[in-house]
């Protein structure tokens, strides 16, 4: 951080995101050799699963991370918080999308976001089946590939094209379990879709592949990233009530192009 001033600079967000880079591609490389056939599956819910790839993962990412910024706290899906968030903190998905991952179902994603001072300022996004990287920082407009992206125009919900996830506790009694919320949006859209990893869900927005995209329950790692990168392609990210998503909320985040926010946050409500 640099000693002239209280927030990063260009230059070190920069630096900090080619590191990224290199961690979330060598991260994918690894796990695309074990696309489909992981040694071990356990689980850590009924359908809630974890392989050795997810952990091995996870290790090539900190280790990135901490050869170059062994300061930074570090957030993993696999390992946990260390409990350092004072200044950066690496908030980490090694494998979202594990369940398609172990079926052999082409779309999972390896995502680290980074927060300082618990504001997000950095994500970074690699489809490893696809080679697709989407990054974005404070400083930058979000890219693909080193190429700029941008959500969609589309300004009427009636011509939008959703995503959504359903948790993996919604089949437990007493937990909402997002139907209400789908049978709405399927009514009001031109179609929803869901393919099961909630990073790749906002890469879609952000390119302007889908106008919106809105899930329950996730965890930091799912968010941290793709929520940047959703709005420095010029898109929104709330909660249901409008106002900004905070990571640990576990409640409704919604995700869009910015124009039909207002008329999908009121659908999604049942207003």
């Amino acid at each position: 951080m640099s000693a002239s001033t209280l927030l990063p600079t260009k230059k070190e967000l920069d630096g900090m995101l080619a590191v990224a880079q290199r961690a979330a591609v060598s991260a994918g490389e690894y796990s695309v050799k074990n696309f489909g056939k992981p040694r071990s599956v356990r689980r850590k819910g009924a359908i809630d699963l974890v392989t050795e790839v997810d952990k091995k993962s996870e290790d090539i990412i900190r280790k990135a991370i901490h050869t170059r910024y062994p300061s930074h706290g570090f957030f993993g899906e696999e390992t946990g918080n260390d409990g350092n968030t004072e200044g950066y903190q690496w908030i980490v998905d090694p494998v979202d999308g594990t369940t398609n991952f172990v079926h052999g179902y082409p779309c999972y994603g390896v995502s680290l976001g980074l927060r300082f001072r618990g504001a997000i300022v950095l994500g970074c996004i690699y489809e490893p089946l696809t080679k697709n990287l989407y990054c974005a920082h404070t400083y930058m407009h979000s890219e693909k590939n080193g190429r700029s992206i941008h959500v969609s125009p589309v300004k009427k919900l009636i011509n939008a094209l959703m995503i959504t996830g359903f948790y993996y506790t919604a089949r437990d009694r007493g937990v909402h379990d997002n139907m209400p919320e789908f049978k709405r949006m399927v009514k009001a859209t031109q179609g929803v879709r869901r393919d099961g990893a909630a990073v790749i869900d906002f890469c879609r927005v952000a390119e302007g592949v889908c106008e919106g995209f809105w899930e329950l329950g996730l965890a930091p790692w799912d968010i941290c990233a793709g929520a940047i990168i959703v709005v420095q392609a010029g898109g929104t990210v709330s909660g249901l009530d409008g106002k900004p998503y905070v990571l640990e909320s576990r409640g409704y985040v919604a995700a869009s192009n910015g124009y039909l926010h207002k008329p999908f946050i009121k659908t999604l409500r049942g207003k």
